[in-house]
């Protein structure tokens, strides 16, 4: 347990840095540069700090006054902060990625006019306080000796002497908020607020001597200056600081800097986690089997028996990657529960907390031992906490008072008035406390969205509930037309790996799922669909004001945008046949490597009906459907092409194919279709009380389509039990080829049932079987959505019927079906009794359909049918859209653009 002995008689944190010559060598700083690390001890760190301090104080830039520093985390940096309190100066931290106009603005608030910039930024610094009336001292925190400008280090040279005691309650630095519009608000800290909270968190004796911390994070925060700087100094471990901010140099610090321990943010967990996935997921064979299990089986131990197994069970994993990180600390924002129980698993102890600058960063943190996953731990013991209620919220507004608390915003009363009520800090941000006291912050009252009906919602709630799909890499809420909408980052990666190439369908049939735990006002009405991630700052918390106008441009862009004025590379003159193609193609779009097929250039399984043509003559290559099905961006096509044998594939296995699927049963599976439609009937009767509405179709109806809603497994079940024998006779269905088509016993029960293979990754095969059995005067099923319903409700209709109604003119026949989706939701494994209704309704012509739809045969005009067909169903059979009660929101569309 590291000791508290530098803090006990401290009045300020110059009584800190004082105790640092005493450790003499120990390590206090291993800093990383692109050559390898350099190591700083306590006595050297103290004595540079001091001789800076002395200089300060015979330039007559000490005790009060403010000192801006303005460079990325490094020996220098943590000098001069080191030495500024030990002058009396008060700091004034400023963002590495603060433009001219910020950083100016930032000088004439805090009334800086001494800057430490690091040379890397001194253009910037130029620009700024060349647009102040005040002249602006400009040194240099590094760069070559002998430059125009004085180096920290010539500074320090041949400096003496010693300033005076510092005050407990004088400001030592100036942090500003991480403001969303305008200047953020200025927050002086005393020695007295981090001195309170640097004793309180030195007693967790979660960081002693013999630690490494790795500090990723930048040094104007005040939660890795006080986190992730301070306290390790105060307890005697050494810091490790990464070159950049960048993953792999994270990784490389961790390993070859022999952290124990780390201060990050989610977002760099996040990233963590990922690249210990990815090294998991590259191992192939009998290993990477036995690894994933060994992952499996120390997660399952944490999070259901509460051992910590992890380290022991994944030793090789550790050793590689990180072999002495044992703790890891998060703070900054909050951390996914799922994201935390996955370190726990791998071994680590992770502890999250909760606080603002405001309150000196850590006010409410998890204690080692008494963690509980996904809060932010109970009250620090330096402060009172109450959650005050909240007009219109469930979840009340999280206040503190106490000592680490800060006094007032600088040149700012109104803020500061409006900050406090009573004596206590309003933090704005909204919280809950469970019956064992841990505190769970579940989002911000000013984000907080109000809806028409008087709901209050919190985005943080919504957003932790559909990011849960694995299709999304991020998502951030807002409000769009009385309801919640969502701007969209999909993981292609993820989409790719599950051989999805309709990236909107698969995020509406995943949000639709998700949002059926949430109240109807919470859910998704709508989603628009980027292609960069989402902005935050460098804590990882999102800039939610920034929403709307990527969410509108969005809307606005509609399609064809890539990533312009990227390369595309191919090797082949039947690539660069195909790359010219997509070029005449497309002509409006941005075309690059990434440029979605589906997002982007609007292409579907059903415009390749036509594309692939093209595509052929211009090649001489035909890829096979269930390759195009697998392509998601250009460089998937690109690669197709050069990889493809260029004779096109033979037809006849596919002929005779068909010919076996859509010639009629014999004898034998006659009788077996009759005793499974007898057993059909008598289940659906028995266990769901099945009523039969309306006229279905008769043996003598010629052709028709019998166009059903699909809410789950039982309606192919359901719906034929509603069919009268002698109908079944002449009808027939699709069915999945994977998970009809996929066993000797399925295939048998299909040629039974009359049901022949449809693959979406062919649709145009798919497509002429099914015409062709309209051509020979039978009756089909198809259920127009294709997908079982996520919610319940009605979806969009897929292109595949417009087609289909198109190429054969038969009639569509109306069927709903309504209480399937109650008895056997997709997540459901074993239906559970209830009622079941299938009511038939008039049959609709085809021409009446096609009127009003483009003339040209294609995607479009397939589109617009299918359209006009659920517009009529939903519209003459209510039931279908699900008037469950409570607050349905509007059905949830594709994507409306992509960012």
């Amino acid at each position: 347990m590291a000791p508290a002995g530098p803090l006990d008689d401290a009045r300020s944190l110059a009584d800190l840095v004082g105790a640092f010559e005493r450790r003499g060598a120990r390590p206090a700083l291993v800093a990383f540069d692109g050559e390898g690390a350099t190591e700083t001890g306590f006595a050297e760190l103290a004595a540079r700090s001091r001789r800076f301090a002395a200089w300060l104080a015979a330039d007559r830039r000490a005790r009060g006054r403010p000192v801006a520093v303005f460079g990325p985390n490094g020996v220098e940096a943590v000098t001069a902060r080191l030495g500024l309190i030990l002058a009396g100066a008060v700091c004034v931290p400023v963002d590495v990625d603060a433009d001219a106009r910020r950083l100016a603005g930032l000088l004439a608030d805090s009334g800086a006019r001494t800057l430490f910039a690091a040379a890397a930024f001194l253009d910037t610094a130029r620009e700024a306080a060349a647009t102040l009336d005040d002249d602006v001292e400009i040194f240099l925190l590094d760069g070559p000796a002998g430059g125009e400008l004085p180096r920290l280090a010539e500074l320090e040279a041949g400096a003496a002497g010693e300033s005076g005691p510092a005050d407990p309650d004088a400001p030592v630095a100036r942090f500003y908020t991480s403001g969303t519009t305008g200047l953020p608000k200025a927050v002086p800290l005393t020695h007295r607020h981090i001195l309170t909270n640097l004793r309180v968190l030195l007693d967790l004796g979660v960081v002693g001597p013999d630690d490494r911390v790795v500090l990723p994070l930048p040094l104007h925060h005040s939660y890795p200056l006080i986190v992730g700087l301070l306290l390790p100094l105060a307890a005697g471990a050494a810091v490790v600081l990464p070159a950049s901010l960048a993953g792999a140099d994270f990784v490389r610090a961790v390993r070859d800097g022999g952290a124990t321990v780390a201060v990050g943010v989610p977002r760099l967990y996040d990233a963590f986690v990922a690249g210990l996935d990815g090294r998991i997921a590259a191992l192939g064979g009998a290993r990477g089997l036995l690894l994933r299990s060994l992952v499996g089986a120390a997660l399952l131990a944490r999070r259901r028996l509460g051992w910590r197994i992890g380290r022991a069970l994944l030793r090789p994993l550790h050793a590689g990657l990180a072999p002495r990180l044992r703790v890891l600390a998060c703070g900054g924002a909050r951390l996914e529960p799922e994201t935390e129980w996955r370190l726990e698993g791998l071994g680590y102890s992770v502890l999250t907390g909760y606080g603002l600058v405001e309150t000196a960063s850590i006010a409410a943190f998890n204690r080692p031992g008494a963690a509980r996953v996904g809060s932010a731990g109970r009250p620090s013991p330096a402060v009172e906490m109450r959650i005050a209620p909240v007009e219109g919220m469930e979840d009340g507004e999280i206040q503190f008072r106490g000592p680490i608390v800060f006094d007032g915003y600088a040149n700012d009363a109104g803020a500061s008035a409006e900050a406090f009520v009573d004596g206590w800090f309003r933090t704005g941000d909204l919280g809950r406390l469970d019956a064992d006291g841990f505190l769970f912050v579940t989002g911000r009252i000013k984000e907080t969205i109000p809806l028409p009906d008087g709901k209050n919602v919190a985005p943080g709630e919504v957003e932790e509930v559909y990011s849960r799909s694995p299709f999304v890499d991020e998502l951030g809420v807002l409000e769009r037309g009385g309801a919640l909408a969502a701007v969209v980052v999909p993981d292609m990666a993820a989409l790719r790996r599950a051989g999805q190439a309709d990236v909107a369908q698969q995020l509406r049939l995943s949000f639709g799922e998700l949002g059926r735990g949430l109240p109807g006002y919470m859910r998704l009405a709508d989603f628009a669909v980027a292609r960069e991630a989402l902005p935050r700052n460098q804590l990882g918390k999102l800039r939610r004001f920034r929403l709307p106008e990527i969410y509108d441009r969005a809307e606005r862009r509609g399609r064809g945008g890539g990533e312009a004025g990227v390369a595309i590379e191919v090797s082949t003159a039947r690539g660069r046949a195909a790359l010219a193609w997509l070029e005449r193609r497309f002509p409006d779009a941005a075309l690059g490597p990434d440029t979605a097929l589906q997002m982007d250039l609007d292409v579907d399984s059903l415009s390749w009906l036509e594309l692939g043509l093209e595509l052929e003559r211009e090649t001489g290559v035909r890829l096979t459907e269930e390759k195009i099905a697998g392509l998601i961006d250009v460089r998937d096509l690109l690669a197709a092409v050069e990889s493809a044998d260029a004779e096109a594939p033979g037809e006849a296995g596919a002929a005779a194919d068909d010919g076996r699927w859509l010639a009629e049963p014999g004898p034998w599976a006659r009788a077996g279709g009759r005793l499974v439609h007898l057993a059909a009937r008598c289940a659906a009767r028995a266990a769901f009380g099945l009523k039969t509405r309306g006229r279905p179709p008769g043996p003598d109806s010629g052709p028709v389509i019998v166009a059903a809603n699909h809410l789950s497994d039982l309606d192919p079940l359901v719906l034929a039990a509603a069919l009268p024998p002698a109908a079944l006779a002449r009808l027939w269905w699709g069915g999945d080829a994977r998970r009809v088509f996929g066993s000797r016993a399925g295939r048998a029960l299909a040629r039974a049932a009359r049901v022949f293979p449809v693959d979406d990754r062919a649709p145009d095969a798919s497509l002429e079987r099914a015409a062709e059995t309209l051509r020979r005067g039978r009756a089909l099923v198809w259920f127009p959505e294709e997908w079982r319903s996520p919610d319940g409700r009605l979806q969009p209709f897929r292109a595949g019927i417009g087609a289909l109604v198109d190429r054969t003119g038969a009639d569509v026949l109306p069927a709903a079906i309504a209480g399937t989706f109650e008895a056997m939701p997709r997540t459901a494994r074993l239906p559970r009794p209830g009622r079941v209704t299938v009511t038939f309704g008039a049959p609709i012509p085809a021409r009446e359909l096609s009127a009003g739809a483009p003339a040209e045969p294609g995607p479009a005009r397939y589109r617009a049918i299918a359209a006009k067909l659920r517009e009529a169903m939903a519209r003459e059979q209510p039931a279908l859209p699900g008037e469950r009660g409570g607050h349905p929101p509007p059905d949830l569309p594709p994507s409306r653009g992509e960012e």
